[in-house]
C-alpha cells in the first residue's frame, strides 16, 4: 500500500495515492502523542496547556468583550445580525503575547451567511463557513484576540477558549 500524504484542512490528511480517499485520515491535534526520540525510542507526548486566557468565553453575560453594533452576547452566546456594512469585529486585548503558540477551541454553532475567523494577534484560524467546534493552533503577532465576521455574517459563536501552548 502506497501513501502519499498531500495536504491538511480541518483536521483531515488528504493523500494523493491511492486515488479512491482509503488513504485519507482523520486525526485530532490535541491528543496525546508519539515521536522517536534522539535514541531511536518511541516516546509518548502530552500537549501542556497554560491557564484560560479568554474572560467570558461562554458568554455567559453581556461582559469583557469590545463589539462593534453587529455584534450582541445574550443567551450564553456572541450573536451577529448582518446589519455590518464592513467586517464585523468581537475582541479583548491584552492577555497573548507576541511569539507565544496559542490552542484556540471555539464552536460556530451557526452560519446562515458568510464566514467567521479567530485572530490571535493579526494571524487568523481558517475561515468557518458552518456549525461545528473547532480547534486551531495559531502563533501571536501581538496581545490582541478578535473574532472577524465577514461583511455579510449572520451567524453565532460560543465557548471560546484560548491557552497557551506550554510544551508537546
Amino acid at each position: 500500500l502506497a501513501m502519499i500524504p498531500s495536504g491538511y484542512k480541518d483536521g483531515k490528511v488528504y493523500s494523493v495515492l491511492p486515488t479512491n480517499g482509503d488513504g485519507d485520515f482523520d486525526f485530532s491535534r490535541g491528543s496525546n502523542a508519539t515521536r522517536v526520540n534522539k535514541d531511536g525510542l518511541i516516546e509518548t507526548i502530552t500537549l501542556e496547556l497554560g491557564e484560560e486566557l479568554v474572560t467570558n468565553g461562554d458568554f455567559a453575560t453581556d461582559s469583557n468583550w469590545i463589539k462593534d453594533g453587529s455584534w450582541s452576547i445574550s443567551g450564553g452566546s456572541a450573536d451577529c445580525d448582518g446589519t455590518q456594512t464592513s467586517l464585523a469585529y468581537l475582541q479583548q486585548n491584552g492577555a497573548m503575547t507576541s511569539g507565544l503558540r496559542y490552542k484556540v477551541t471555539y464552536e460556530v454553532k451557526s452560519v446562515s451567511v458568510g464566514e467567521v475567523r479567530l485572530f490571535v494577534g493579526n494571524v487568523s484560524s481558517e475561515p468557518r463557513t458552518s456549525a461545528g467546534v473547532y480547534t486551531d493552533y495559531i502563533t501571536a503577532s501581538n496581545s490582541s484576540f478578535w473574532i472577524r465576521g465577514s461583511a455579510d455574517f449572520i451567524g453565532s459563536i460560543d465557548n471560546v477558549s484560548v491557552k497557551e501552548v506550554i510544551s508537546g
